[in-house]
């Protein structure tokens, strides 16, 4: 069976285990890690590095309740917040590239010169003293 919540936290960038558990937490509420990962079919193995993720994401908090750890969905309007973070380490990101850009470009301009098409015979001799002078280096 499709469903669109699913699909649509996975288009955020989510895998489908983090997704998952994410929209389970946000349906049920507070939840131990065992039973999300029965609940979700998440693998009790996994379940803990998806809840990692998920708070390192900061859409999932934890909170320890009579000493066992349980954790929470944060509200919806934290995906937001999650996607407004994304484009901030992106344009952060873009302005790196666009500092580094002309150094690269000259990069890939040195390495077209490295190549050159030589007609006749001058070119002949052109492109063996070009590779006499290689061999000499």
């Amino acid at each position: 069976m499709k469903e669109p919540l699913l699909d649509a936290i996975e288009e955020l960038g989510f895998t489908r285990n983090e997704a998952k558990v994410y929209l389970f937490l946000l349906r049920f509420g507070r939840a131990r890690a065992l039973k999300i990962a029965e609940k979700t079919g998440v693998s009790s193995s996994k379940v803990y590095d998806v809840l990692q993720r998920l708070k390192s994401k900061g859409v999932v908090g934890e909170l320890e309740v009579e000493g066992v750890k349980v954790f929470t969905a944060l509200p919806p309007a934290f995906l937001l917040d999650y996607i407004r973070n994304m484009k901030k380490e992106l344009d952060v990101k873009e302005k790196l590239i666009e500092k580094y850009l002309p150094q690269f470009e000259k990069v890939q301009k040195e390495e077209k010169l490295n190549a050159s098409v030589h007609i006749g015979k001058k070119g002949f001799e052109v492109s063996i003293q070009v590779a006499y002078s290689k061999c000499q280096r």
